[in-house]
């Protein structure tokens, strides 16, 4: 499992400069490891080259972040790879994450990654439970931040779990 940390902000995220081992056994046989690289910013690794301005930014939840993959059967990894070199390509993603994650972090200027970035392209991939994840509605991301509409703004009000009251 990927130990994580908590930022003020925008609420957890993998601990940074980490490698972490997940072991899967079938019938007690070791059947796979999986390595996860997480970077000093705090991202799952991708492949970087040199001389390329071009970004590819990817966001979500654990099928961005290649939860039971290796870091080189990530989507942002493979997708780097049919690019041809064209681009860079960062994974930003992490289990549980959601559009509320996306939105602190870009409200929070966390971009300092992607300095070398002229043109930036960002993807991100949504799937049905992220409802359930932006509402406060799951049992885990009780450190995701919290946003209430108010006169035709979102607001940052804390993390879900500064409010003790929760459906599940």
């Amino acid at each position: 499992d990927v130990d994580y940390e908590i930022n003020a902000n925008y609420g957890y995220h993998p601990k940074r400069n980490k490698t972490f081992e997940e072991k899967f056994y079938k019938n007690q046989n070791l059947f796979k490891k999986i390595i996860y690289t997480v970077n000093n910013f705090g991202h799952r690794i991708s492949p970087h080259i040199d001389n390329v301005n071009n970004c590819l930014l990817f966001h979500g939840g654990s099928i961005v972040f290649g939860q039971s993959v290796n870091d080189n059967e990530t989507l942002p990894y493979r997708t780097f790879e049919k690019l041809n070199n064209k681009f860079l390509v960062f994974n930003f993603g992490f289990n549980g994450y959601g559009p509320h994650q996306f939105l602190a972090k870009i409200e929070n200027n966390y971009l300092e990654e992607l300095n070398k970035c002229n043109n930036l392209f960002v993807i991100y991939l949504y799937i049905q439970d992220h409802i359930g994840r932006v509402a406060g509605k799951r049992s885990w991301g009780d450190k995701s931040p919290r946003y209430i509409y108010n006169q035709d703004k979102l607001i940052h009000k804390g993390f879900f779990s500064d409010y003790p009251f929760k459906l599940i």
